[in-house]
């Protein structure tokens, strides 16, 4: 497993835009990994500080943020679609207080 830091990050990618589409690039492939592979490309705080910094581009410059942004994404897109199978039962916490 390789695992890669990034350096400190400007916030917001200070106003750049093809920082931030490049910051985009780098989530997607490392959702992707992890949550197909289970492979850690990123270490923690630097996929945080990547998803803080395009969360607060998108908000800054909304203008500039990509439509459908994989920000907005679950698993920023990474992960598997449809229904999953699961061996126990996932109840709804809603029905443990009736």
């Amino acid at each position: 497993m390789t695992t890669t830091t990034a350096p400190a990050l400007n916030t917001a990618f200070g106003g750049d835009a093809d920082a931030y589409r490049e910051a985009l690039a780098t989530i997607s492939e490392a959702a992707a990994a992890y949550y197909q592979t289970g492979e850690s490309l990123l270490d923690d705080d630097t996929y945080d500080a990547l998803v803080r910094a395009a969360v607060e581009f998108e908000t800054d410059y909304p203008d500039q943020a990509e439509p459908g942004s994989l920000i907005q994404q679950i698993a920023a897109g990474g992960g598997g679609a449809g229904d999953v199978e699961h061996t126990t039962a996932m109840l709804s916490l809603d029905n443990v207080y009736q």
